[in-house]
């Protein structure tokens, strides 16, 4: 779980701010609390603010360390860092990380670095005890390049290596120690010499993953993994545990980059998936009757490259010859699927919504197209919803604009469900959000309500309610729209408008 997380000179952020997801001492929805050791930890926060005034470089902040963590400095990937411009001196200074996290057995640790384009100037990694913390590894990277790790006390759980710091090699000044810790390399598949893993432009082809191999004995994961594939075997458990976090644990997750696979992949596993997810949408009041998978018809060696093909079978090589099983390959943005079955023939269905026609006995299926951006954006959560209430792993859902072209009825309803589907679960919900409607202490506490508000120079600065002095009862949504607690949008009359006078 993530207990808080600091950023300076990052985007608007020219100042550190803090973000918590430590409870306060209010006893207000008791059941919104996770109690881990001495730590009371909030499974869901809302921060609001005016368009611009930094809510988004949250999430990109969170993003973009998760990004440089598990994938490292590449070519292939826009991980160009961008400070705080507006300033002369912040705008040639590094830029600071700081998270402070709890995973492995209960333990919390605060992990950060500072870093620019060029270097990493420092990286280090603490565990939090009750009244101290304990040094696990120190880095400082020189002008020059030459870097250096001083490794404390720890117990190390070495599963491959025979002394356990031989492997740790002269990494590049703008790579993380544990980044390097954990990958070999940021280009295609472990072992292969191709960077693109044979994957074409086609549309088809294009951002190709293999997401889950359809047998009962798989345990679906509805979140793929941003990390590259390249991943060492665990060598030291204490960065093992730490980079997992990064790696599976946290989600960023922005309007735009919602893949639509889950849903078809929930289906293809288990039916329990798909009767939740109807629960769901009768929930939620779609006007949707459900959601199913249609065959439909594809020539695979016109639509398919010879490389893609290739791919495929490559990565299919352990299925039995004679079985059912199929390893299933889906692509952001798109709601077709392409089976490959044991004798490596392809077949591909579609994802569609199914409406009843009124006065039949039937249902008729739409496209996904058909469906309002609103609709779609609420089935493109549900995976991840479903994946919380799951219980099969732990996550902290980090989603910007969760209202983005859904009504506000329903936004407070995808809260109401997170929070009802996480029970006694390590799950967290963090989003951004304009819709005012969630300003309710019958729905969220004043520890879980933040703001985010530009200054004149046009640096942001995060806040929570829980600083604020409340009369009892008071309308939270009213005196957030009468700019009590500010982060609204000010501007001036339209008489400042000379032209529109004019007129």
């Amino acid at each position: 779980m993530l207990i808080r997380f600091m950023v300076e000179n990052f985007l608007s952020f020219k100042d550190e701010v803090e973000f918590s997801m430590v409870a306060g001492e209010s006893d207000e929805h008791p059941d919104h609390v996770t109690d881990i050791r001495d730590l009371r930890l909030l499974k869901t926060s809302v921060a609001f603010g005016a368009n611009q005034s930094g809510k988004s470089n949250l999430i990109r902040a969170l993003s973009y360390a998760q990004e440089f963590i598990t994938q490292g400095p590449s070519e292939a990937i826009d991980l160009k860092l961008v400070p705080f411009l507006l300033d002369s001196e912040t705008s040639q200074k590094p830029s600071k990380f700081v998270f402070e996290i709890q995973c492995g057995l209960a333990q919390s640790f605060e992990y950060q670095f500072t870093v620019d384009n060029r270097r990493v100037h420092k990286e280090s990694l603490h565990e939090i005890l009750a009244d101290s913390t304990s040094m696990m590894f120190e880095r400082v990277t020189d002008s020059q390049g030459k870097t250096n790790v001083k490794i404390g006390a720890v117990n190390v759980l070495v599963t491959n290596e025979e002394n356990h710091f031989d492997f740790i090699r002269n990494f590049a000044p703008n790579e993380l120690f544990l980044t390097a810790v954990n990958m070999e390399g940021n280009a295609g598949i472990s072992g292969d010499d191709d960077p693109d893993n044979g994957i074409a432009a086609n549309a088809y082809e294009r951002d190709a993953r293999l997401f889950i191999r359809r047998t009962p004995g798989t345990t679906l994961d509805l979140v793929a993994s941003p990390s590259s594939p390249n991943r060492l075997e665990s060598r030291i458990a204490f960065l093992d545990i730490i980079y997992d976090w990064f790696d599976r644990t946290l989600v960023p997750v922005f309007g735009d980059s919602i893949p639509i696979q889950g849903i078809g992949l929930g289906i293809l596993k288990d039916m329990e998936f798909k009767n939740r997810l109807e629960d769901v949408l009768d929930f939620l009041d779609l006007g949707i009757d459900g959601v199913d998978l249609v065959p439909i018809e594809m020539d695979a060696e016109s639509v398919l490259s010879d490389e893609f093909r290739d791919f495929a079978k490559k990565n299919v090589p352990d299925i039995s010859e004679g079985s059912d099983e199929k390893a299933i390959f889906g692509y952001p943005g798109r709601e077709d699927y392409i089976l490959v079955d044991s004798n490596h023939d392809f077949s591909a269905c579609r994802l569609v919504t199914l409406h009843k026609i009124k006065g039949k006995n039937r249902q008729v299926a739409f496209n996904l197209s058909a469906e309002s951006n609103g609709t779609r954006r609420l089935l493109q959560l549900m995976p991840a919803l479903l994946d919380l209430h799951s219980g099969k792993s732990d996550r902290v859902f980090v989603i910007d604009e969760l209202d983005s072209s859904i009504h506000a009825h329903l936004t407070g309803k995808v809260i109401e469900l997170f929070l009802a589907s996480a029970g006694n679960r390590e799950n967290q919900l963090i989003v951004t959000s304009h819709d005012t409607g969630l300003l309710d202490l019958d729905l969220l506490r004043r520890d879980e309500i933040w703001f985010i508000e530009k200054d004149r120079n046009g640096a942001s600065s995060l806040y929570s309610l829980e600083e604020f002095r409340l009369p009892e009862k008071m309308n939270i949504e009213k005196g957030y729209l009468f700019g009590r607690f500010g982060a609204i949008p000010v501007s001036p009359s339209l008489e400042s408008l000379d032209w529109l006078r004019e007129a």
